[in-house]
């Protein structure tokens, strides 16, 4: 076991050192909503492959890597989502998903990754999301300072079941690409989704809200996906794939 963490550990920091010279060689792929900058595929799978590993000996990957790695969590009081993320998030699974039920993790997804990270990522998503806010973008990170838990009566428009990443851990046999247990027990899921607090303008009328999805090992994003409010309704006008196995 000793060994097995090593060699993990080292994997990760080779990971994070190379990690922002793959994203620049990612391809743009227009696809529907899912207009996607792609990281080098084999590199994503392996940081993601290392993401689940890392549940099973307990070695914390780095924060940027899958986006559904060991968090921290504060002992604060947890931020409630407002009915307006949570309509937010509700027309986002529906027009992505469409599933009967679904699957989340808890805690939430901890957004407070080192400034390199966070660097890299606000240029992905600035040069892909025409028309995002700068406001907007700067609220989901200052929004998501930790993780928390997730209440279980959020309006998502399906019931969800929430999900420790100790309890995935134990459903995902051996290695992260056999995800058997999992679906064996959440049959109607689409796989394990990570959300966090969504960012807004100062007008509340532009919504940029993150996401993390995962059903294997070679089956995982992170995604961000920009919206519009008019009157009482979220539309979906853009999103950007910045991770994908």
């Amino acid at each position: 076991m000793p060994g097995a963490m090593l060699r993990l550990a080292s994997l990760a920091t080779w990971l994070s050192t190379h990690s922002s010279k793959a994203r620049k060689t990612g391809a743009v792929v227009g696809n529907g909503f899912a207009q996607r900058s792609c990281i080098t595929q084999r590199l994503s799978s392996w940081r993601c492959d290392l993401t689940v590993l890392s549940f099973l000996v307990g070695v914390s990957t780095s924060a940027g890597g899958c986006g559904s790695d060991e968090t921290r969590v504060d002992s604060g009081p947890a931020v409630a989502f407002t009915a307006q993320e949570q309509a937010v998030y509700a027309v986002i699974l529906a027009q992505n998903f469409g599933s009967t039920s679904y699957v989340l993790l808890d805690p939430s997804a901890d957004l407070n990754w080192p400034a390199d990270e966070v660097a890299q990522e606000t240029y992905d998503i600035s040069k892909e999301l025409g028309g995002l806010s700068a406001d907007t973008l700067g609220n989901l990170w200052s929004a998501n300072p930790r993780a928390q838990s997730l209440p279980a009566d959020l309006a998502l428009g399906a019931p969800y079941s929430l999900l420790d990443r100790a309890t995935l851990a134990k459903l995902v046999e051996r290695d992260s690409r056999d995800w058997t247990g999992f679906f064996s027990q959440f049959p109607g899921a689409p796989g394990v989704l990570d959300i966090a607090h969504v960012g807004f303008d100062t007008s509340g009328s532009q919504a940029l809200a993150y996401l993390w999805w995962q059903a294997g090992g070679l089956a995982a994003w992170r995604r961000y996906f920009l919206l519009q409010r008019n009157g009482d309704t979220w539309s979906i006008i853009d999103d950007v794939i910045t991770l994908i196995s």
